[in-house]
């Protein structure tokens, strides 16, 4: 069994990475659809184009409201995003925290967890796997 196979409930995961490292191929290859959750596919709900930056605020809104509303369930979700960005982060763990102090009041169950999937990739790796994507993304590679 995998170790990103989560033995039990409760368990979010973050991918982290720079765009073109293979985040989304990894989880769309090894878990339910239905577990994952991409920043891009809510731009581009929004938006109409998934690499909007101008719709990230409200698609990190949706984002942060599913990841909530999953915690509170104790389901296993995953999070398709760079997760660079600091404060996109911390308000996660916040979903988490706040899932875990209505647990531990209400139920006394095992916490939820918040893991990361670090995805390392050459520079040049990421920018030729952008290529094909050159109409809906910008130029700029974050820098981890």
């Amino acid at each position: 069994m995998s170790p990103l196979t989560a033995t039990r409930t409760n368990t979010l995961f973050l991918t982290v990475g720079p765009p073109g490292s293979g985040k989304t191929r990894f989880l769309l290859n090894r878990f339910p659809r239905h577990q994952i959750f991409s920043l891009d596919f809510f731009r581009a709900r929004i938006a109409d184009n998934r690499a909007d930056q101008g719709a990230t605020k409200e698609a990190v809104e949706i984002l942060h409201a599913i990841v909530t509303g999953r915690m509170r369930r104790r389901l296993t979700t995953y999070v398709d995003a760079t997760n660079v960005e600091h404060m996109n982060v911390i308000a996660l763990m916040n979903a988490v925290h706040r899932a875990e102090a209505e647990d531990a009041y209400a139920f006394g169950t095992r916490a939820p967890m918040m893991v990361p999937i670090m995805f390392h990739a050459e520079a040049q790796l990421c920018v030729d796997r952008q290529e094909p994507r050159k109409q809906y993304r910008s130029d700029t590679i974050p820098h981890l």
